[in-house]
């Protein structure tokens, strides 16, 4: 449902912020958007990005606890 949409978008937006992922955090926040003005369609196709902006930031904090378990 759209309402539930939104809401998990607004979950995502503020925990991708508070570890510093801008990119993902912007897109949930479009999502959340769409969500809330009832744009199903809109939201269908913007879930890829956020997928891949997802996936961008789990490699990036995957990259810095590898180095820093190297230290």
């Amino acid at each position: 449902d759209v309402a539930a949409a939104a809401s998990q978008a607004h979950k995502i937006k503020g925990a991708a912020a508070n570890v510093g992922g801008m990119a993902l955090s912007a897109q949930a926040l479009k999502m959340e958007r769409f969500g809330k003005a009832g744009e199903v369609d809109a939201l269908r196709r913007t879930l890829p990005e956020l997928e891949q902006r997802f996936a961008q930031l789990e490699a990036a904090m995957q990259e810095v606890l590898y180095e820093t378990a190297d230290c």
